[in-house]
């Protein structure tokens, strides 16, 4: 007698598609719509970061370069103590487009592991990092920047997936202002 079990149906949903947070309005979000991008990009952003504040035209251009159908941009600010009001300006002075979330418990920071804003990362429909760390090699120490940005690794692992190539550059360090 032979017995056949056939498990269709049954793979587990990543930890990271199953975390609801709320967004700079207060309305209730999951990244469960993650899943439904062939790629997601998403920044680990701060309203008082200075690094931030200057990424937010690098963040908006690469955004208006990438983002269709398959690909869509977040950003999660990982601090519960700036209010709605607060993260809503920085969208408007900064120009932000993109959702941003926040994560007030920092369940997406854990599983993700981000340490530090701006840091980013590039996940798959299956919750795979694709790549992750920093945007460019502008800042490279705390407090100091290049004249001349000679390494462009977001771009490039954009760049790479647009054109179904593989990502050279997987895992950079991200320098920032520490999430704490």
């Amino acid at each position: 007698m032979c017995v056949v079990v056939l498990l269709a149906g049954c793979q587990k949903t990543p930890a990271v598609f199953s975390i609801t947070v709320k967004d700079s309005y207060g309305n209730r979000v999951s990244s469960a719509e993650w899943q439904h991008n062939k790629t997601s990009v998403v920044f680990f952003l701060s309203p008082q970061c200075p690094l931030c504040q200057s990424y937010s035209l690098n963040i908006r251009q690469l955004q208006q370069q990438f983002e269709n159908d398959s690909v869509k941009f977040y950003a999660i600010i990982p601090d519960s103590s700036f209010s709605n009001q607060t993260i809503n300006e920085f969208k408007k002075t900064y120009s932000l487009s993109l959702p941003v979330w926040r994560d007030d418990r920092k369940q997406l920071t854990r599983l993700l592991g981000a340490k530090v804003t701006p840091e980013v990362f590039v996940l798959n429909e299956k919750a795979t990092v694709l790549y992750s760390g920093r945007i460019d090699n502008w800042a490279y120490a705390v407090g100091q920047k290049r004249q001349v940005i000679t390494q462009h690794e977001l771009l490039d692992a954009l760049t790479a997936v647009s054109q179904h190539k593989e990502i050279t550059v997987k895992k950079t360090k991200a320098i920032g202002c520490f999430i704490e």
